[in-house]
C-alpha cells in the first residue's frame, strides 16, 4: 500500500467491504502513511464509481471541493 499511496487518498468502501476496511484501518501500515497523518484521507461512497457523463461532472466538482477544503 505504501507504493500506491498519494499525498491524497480517496477510498470507495461499499457496506460489504465495511468490516475488512475497519481491519485495514487498525494496522501498522495505514497509519504510518502519509496522508493518514495529514489528516488527508476521504471515504466515499459507492456513487463514485459511477461512469456516465453526469456523474463524472458531479465527481469533478466534488473532487476539487475535497482536496481543497
Amino acid at each position: 500500500m505504501p507504493l500506491y499511496a498519494g499525498d491524497y487518498m480517496l477510498v470507495v468502501v461499499d457496506s460489504k467491504a465495511r468490516e475488512l476496511f475497519d481491519q485495514v484501518r487498525q494496522g501498522d501500515i495505514w497509519r504510518n502513511l502519509p496522508a493518514v497523518h495529514a489528516g488527508r484521507v476521504t471515504i466515499l461512497t459507492t456513487d463514485w464509481l459511477y461512469v456516465d457523463p453526469i456523474s463524472r461532472l458531479w465527481q469533478l466538482k466534488e473532487l476539487s471541493r475535497l482536496i481543497t477544503s
